[in-house]
């Protein structure tokens, strides 16, 4: 799928790789010959980001943080609009930005905080059934309101994070076939994804 030159293009993609650019460019966002690589890209962009979340949080507090990170995923495709039209081939790499996605780092970080006992999360954010009314909500909003996707999904996941982290406490997931089955594959699941398509 590279354009011509093609090995022009395979060392553009490959120094992109080597240097986590390649979540910047459309073509090189899906190279690499491993599609699923997209992903390295923006979590190295997340990390780098976690600091300004910090410092965020250190002068506005959590909920207020949040409220930011929200909304300037929200704002982030508006705001680039005049660079990149919605129907531009770059609009994907927008949408799929670490900025848009940055909600659920955060979603994320506030799940391990209150596993660590630092915070204390509302009763909602631990009730397994509310995570499909919230993925639900996702795939509803991706048709009519799509800014608030990740928002949607990120609460799906984080609640069934904290549902999970409740169970485990309880030592309810210990003899659960399903969950220990589950608990082997995440050992290494994140390298199953980055393998599967070379596999």
């Amino acid at each position: 799928y590279y354009p011509e030159p093609k090995l022009t293009w395979i060392g553009l993609d490959f120094g992109a790789h080597v240097l986590m650019l390649h979540g910047f460019h459309p073509i090189l966002d899906a190279g690499g010959g491993n599609p699923p690589m997209w992903t390295l890209a923006r979590e190295e962009y997340l990390y780098l980001m976690y600091f300004v979340l910090l410092e965020l949080r250190k002068w506005t507090g959590m909920r207020v943080s949040v409220l930011i990170v929200f909304t300037l995923g929200i704002s982030f495709p508006h705001l680039m609009n005049p660079l990149v039209p919605a129907n531009s081939y770059l609009a994907g790499i927008v949408r799929s930005s670490s900025i848009v996605l940055w909600i659920q780092w955060v979603l994320g970080a506030i799940a391990v905080e209150s596993h660590l006992g630092l915070i204390m999360l509302p009763e909602w954010s631990r009730n397994a059934w509310i995570a499909g009314l919230w993925f639900v909500a996702g795939e509803a909003s991706k048709i009519w309101t799509p800014a608030l996707s990740p928002l949607c999904y990120g609460l799906s996941f984080f609640t069934i994070v904290n549902a999970c982290v409740i169970a485990e406490r309880t030592k309810s997931l210990s003899t659960n076939k399903l969950a220990i089955w589950l608990s082997n594959v995440g050992v290494f699941s994140y390298s199953l994804y980055l393998i599967h398509y070379p596999v």
